[in-house]
């Protein structure tokens, strides 16, 4: 059976054509132990194309098993484009959290205390989403080692206005 299962946040938009287009994490199942937070992936999925994979946020180093009180990505939001530039009108941008593991603590710090160090990310479509382009940090704003409580640059909540001009906001 396939390994993941939609958890969490999901986000909706109709497009320029008044199609539903829809985007949601998912984790993977673990046999046993239930969904697993360490490892994922944020989705796309519309009529026309189906399920795509956006971004795998499987984080290395870490037991699959491994229960935390927040997903490796979360809460992906979806917005079309409708601004001034002709060519681009229809395009799809998805922004979600993600945090990063304990490989590089330098980077990012694992959820020794159950929560991420979160930044937000961002991929866009420009052919009505049959691919994506790669992933971009729009943030970068993580606090590396810091405390429970004590990460002030920790972005945990992204937001996505469903109709996009010509700035993501």
């Amino acid at each position: 059976s396939y390994p993941f299962r939609a958890t969490g946040d999901l986000s909706a938009a109709y497009d320029e054509n008044d199609s539903l287009v829809v985007t949601f994490y998912a984790a993977q199942w673990v046999p046993l132990v239930g969904v697993s937070t360490v490892q994922g992936a944020i989705y796309f999925w519309s009529k026309q194309w189906g399920l795509k994979e956006v971004f795998n946020a499987t984080i290395a180093d870490f037991d699959v098993t491994r229960l935390t009180e927040t997903f490796a990505a979360t809460n992906p939001q979806i917005g079309i484009y409708k601004g001034a530039h002709p060519d681009s009108v229809g395009d799809y941008y998805i922004i979600w959290t993600a945090g990063g593991g304990p490989s590089d603590t330098t980077e990012n710090r694992g959820p020794l205390e159950g929560f991420w160090n979160y930044d937000i990310y961002c991929s866009g479509s420009t052919n009505n989403g049959f691919s994506w382009s790669s992933v971009t940090n729009i943030t970068d704003s993580h606090s590396p080692a810091c405390s429970l409580g004590k990460c002030v640059n920790n972005d945990t909540y992204a937001s996505l206005a469903r109709t996009i001009n010509d700035t993501l906001h």
